[in-house]
């Protein structure tokens, strides 16, 4: 980990993404209430989490790099635990091997930031873990509870793992006890009291505290959510092959089984082969980018194999099935419908069940049989760390490769240090803190896309909204236009508006910043360029002096 901190985590950085989490949690610090006092359309327990980046000492924006990289090798491991079910000190040299790759996809080039998603996960695999027998160790009551609780608190980060209490109720109480069906009813409805705490207690702290009615509208906001998002590059005839296959196995395997058993032993390892041969090639070409399709192929060969198994069995991969259950549950995320943050625990499973369908392969630490799975477990660990510094400094999020990332604001912005930046993006936050130098005010914004500069720079927004994007304030319309108006009653502010996308930074250059620029310094009352609706009626309710500061067009009432 500390390797991969050194080699990805001082890289880059774009304002659009970045630092939406750590808003929240400075603005709970200062004591305002989530929901009542501003707007989040997800649940805050993951700025709960990451009140931590507050109390380390250290460079706010390098914390948060590292502690996200510490969340992800976590997952890492706890996957692992979960497919080998055993801890990580009875693991075979492959078994770590198999684990380092899967951190490597998992991180693909998904940014380093404090992310409601990957807390959820984590939470989750937590509970599972805790509530799972491992190492051939039952969990006593006190940590299957703890398991409950924990996994219950998954949904306080993020509404899209509104099943996980449910799922652990499930887990903890199967397989039924040998006293009936009323005594495995009444320990399924306390473990679900167990693992619905969290969400009930965060409902009902905020309810005391008047944030009911704008919780229950902003939490039930996001309408653009897609149930099937993992399905979407399914095609009609790959699942037609997945559910004949299934079939055929099932009517297959007892005739076989009497008749013909080296033809059974022949499908065991043709099936081994596929899976595995199928999950290099889907990872081969989905490079571990950001986008694409190939954490969604590679859930769909594990429900594949799952369904498989279970009819070729009759008894269901409960492990696998908590793991592309998961990965559907993080394809339910607002603004990335992707499986990718849990892609590495699926090519988990499927490496693991590929292995093993084909023989016995080391499952325990010092039982590496011959030189063979010594230079396997040796080829993955290379090919993972390869794999991932050409993809992390090659493709960096929203920015541009690591070589070209020459610059710094650590002078003008301490929280950023030991961050290499692209020159526009350099200068656009060199901008940032001169237009706020120049322009005092106890109220500041930076609109939209800016969130992350409130906690770096220790700046208070007036307004009740950080990251001010429409899907982020779907339903809270007119109360952001309300306060808008408000400050501009009141005065004592200054706001910032982007002249273009903050997308655009690593591509536009500082020629074309200098273009934005001088815009904004020659029409300062211009409308928005960008960004109509919502923020343009927020700068029409400001009438403080209007001027170019860089490439921001700026609204100041002293």
């Amino acid at each position: 980990m500390a390797f991969l901190s050194l080699v990805i985590g001082r890289v880059g950085f774009n304002p659009t993404d970045e630092g939406m989490v750590l808003a929240y949690a400075a603005r709970m610090l200062q004591g305002q209430v989530p929901h009542r006092d501003f707007i989040t359309p997800r649940p805050v327990g993951a700025s709960v989490l990451h009140l931590i980046e507050f109390v380390l000492p250290g460079p706010m924006l390098m914390k948060s790099h590292v502690i996200a990289l510490g969340e992800m090798t976590a997952i890492a491991i706890l996957f692992g635990v979960v497919v080998f079910r055993a801890t990580p000190v009875r693991w075979s040299a492959l078994q770590t091997a198999l684990v380092l790759a899967a951190l490597v996809i998992d991180l693909h080039t998904f940014p380093l930031m404090a992310w409601s998603p990957v807390d959820g996960v984590l939470l989750t695999l937590v509970g599972v873990v805790l509530i799972r027998p491992v190492s051939g160790d039952p969990p006593g009551r006190l940590r299957r509870w703890s398991g409950l609780f924990i996994a219950g608190a998954a949904v306080t980060t993020k509404q899209s793992f509104i099943l996980v209490p449910v799922l652990a109720a499930v887990l903890a109480s199967w397989p039924a006890p040998q006293r009936g069906g009323t005594a495995f009813l009444r320990r399924l409805l306390m473990n679900g009291a167990i693992s619905a705490a969290p969400g009930a207690l965060y409902a009902g702290v905020l309810s005391a505290l008047g944030a009911g009615p704008a919780m229950v509208t902003q939490l039930l906001s996001q309408r653009d959510v897609d149930l099937f998002a993992v399905f979407k590059p399914l095609r009609a005839d790959a699942l037609l092959l997945v559910i004949g296959a299934a079939a055929s196995v099932g009517l297959a395997l007892p005739l076989l089984r009497q008749h013909r058993p080296d033809w059974v032993r022949g499908v065991r390892t043709g099936t081994a082969v596929a899976m595995l041969l199928l999950t290099v090639l889907i990872l081969a070409l989905g490079r571990l980018a950001l986008a694409g399709a190939w954490g969604g192929e590679l859930v769909q060969l594990l429900l594949a194999y799952i369904a498989i198994s279970w009819v070729a069995s009759g008894r269901l991969d409960v492990d696998a099935a908590i793991v592309a259950a998961l990965a559907w549950m993080v394809t339910l995320s607002l603004g990335y419908q992707n499986p990718d943050l849990c892609a590495g625990g699926v090519a988990l499973v499927l490496f693991w069940r590929g292995a093993t369908l084909l023989g016995p392969v080391p499952a325990h630490v010092g039982r590496t049989r011959g030189p063979a799975w010594s230079v396997a477990a040796a080829a993955i660990i290379t090919l993972s760390l390869g794999s991932s510094i050409a993809a992390r400094t090659t493709d960096v999020y929203r920015e541009a490769p690591a070589a070209e990332l020459t610059a710094s604001v650590s002078a003008a912005i301490p929280a950023f240090s030991g961050i290499s930046l692209d020159p526009t993006t350099q200068r656009y936050l060199v901008d940032v803190t001169r237009c706020i130098r120049q322009h005092p005010s106890r109220s500041v914004a930076v609109l939209p896309d800016n969130q992350a500069l409130y906690p770096a720079l220790g700046i208070h927004n007036p307004l009740p909204i950080d990251w001010m994007i429409p899907p982020d304030y779907q339903g809270s319309e007119q109360r952001i236009v309300d306060a808008a108006g408000s400050l501009g009653a009141r005065g004592h502010y200054l706001v910032l508006f982007e002249t273009f996308d903050a997308v655009q930074l690593s591509s536009i250059g500082l020629s074309g910043y200098e273009r934005h620029a001088a815009l904004a310094a020659a029409h300062p009352d211009a409308p928005l360029p960008y960004a109509p609706g919502v923020l343009q009626q927020v700068r029409d309710r400001l009438h403080g002096d209007a001027f170019g500061c860089g490439a921001f067009i700026g609204v100041y009432a002293p």
